[in-house]
């Protein structure tokens, strides 16, 4: 899954498309929804085994902070090319962990117990 940080000015998703176009529409639904959120263009920079594409921050402001959405890609011809999932944070993504950088330890003491 990909990490967005909504406080930044724009943002990149590194991604595999089946496609050799220049550009793509995306579409942004909240996780679990069909309602669109946002909806823009943007351009597809190839590289050699991946593609990425930039996320402005006019886009970026429409986004919530923690939330899980679903992102669509579409080629000129109306061809789903691209289906993927992200994340939002405003957190250090490099330091960013699900349980808020706290390890509990689990308890097993291998101890067992027989039962006649």
């Amino acid at each position: 899954m990909n990490y967005i940080d909504i406080s930044q000015a724009s943002q990149t998703l590194n991604v595999n498309l089946n496609t050799n176009e220049l550009s793509v529409s995306l579409s942004v639904y909240a996780d679990g929804s069909d309602t669109l959120i946002v909806g823009f263009d943007s351009d597809i920079t190839p590289y050699n085994y991946y593609q990425t594409i930039e996320i402005n921050s006019t886009e970026l402001t429409q986004l919530k902070d923690e939330t899980q959405y679903n992102i669509v890609g579409v080629d000129s011809s109306s061809k789903v090319i691209y289906r993927g999932k992200f994340q939002t944070t405003s957190k250090d993504i490099l330091d960013y962990s699900i349980n808020e950088n706290k390890y509990t330890q689990k308890t097993n003491t291998n101890d067992y117990t027989i039962l006649d």
